[in-house]
């Protein structure tokens, strides 16, 4: 009888999260701005939760501070959500220096987006770097040319 008391009170702690509390990234307002999301584009936002866009891309767009291309003039070092909603099944690698340069990491097209990029980092390059705040640049590629290197 006290087996099964103890597993019944076990079976509620994990129930309600007390045992494992779960992580979960996934967020309403991400889930609502992806299913709004014109199909084709990768997306980054200068809030977590995919809040305020910063700007959409189809393309590659290789310095977010210039006059050119769909991140302009400031939108560098800005990003806190990243959304995929790219259609070709490639991934996007996004960079903290222009030009394709410096740390880096990928979104998959499965990841659909990440809603806080401060809990991530740009792993790949010289040393690693925060994601949050510091994209600077991006691309798209195939996934494999990103190795193990992901965002979350």
């Amino acid at each position: 009888m006290r087996k099964i008391s103890v597993l019944l009170a076990t079976l509620g702690l994990v129930a309600t999260g007390a045992l494992f509390p779960m992580s979960v990234q996934a967020s309403t307002a991400c889930d609502n701005a992806w299913d709004a999301a014109k199909s084709g584009y990768f997306f980054a936002y200068d809030a977590t939760n995919c809040g305020r866009t910063l700007g959409a891309d189809v393309g590659n767009d290789v310095d977010w501070n210039d006059r050119t291309g769909a991140f302009q003039q400031g939108d560098g070092d800005k990003a806190e959500s990243l959304l995929h909603k790219g259609t070709s099944g490639l991934a996007v690698q996004v960079f903290d220096h222009a030009h394709f340069g410096g740390n880096w990491s990928c979104i998959k097209k499965s990841e659909y987006y990440v809603s806080n990029l401060l809990d991530d980092r740009l792993e790949a390059g010289p040393g690693g770097a925060p994601a949050a705040n510091t994209i600077s640049s991006h691309r798209w590629v195939n996934a494999k040319d990103c190795g193990v290197y992901f965002l979350h």
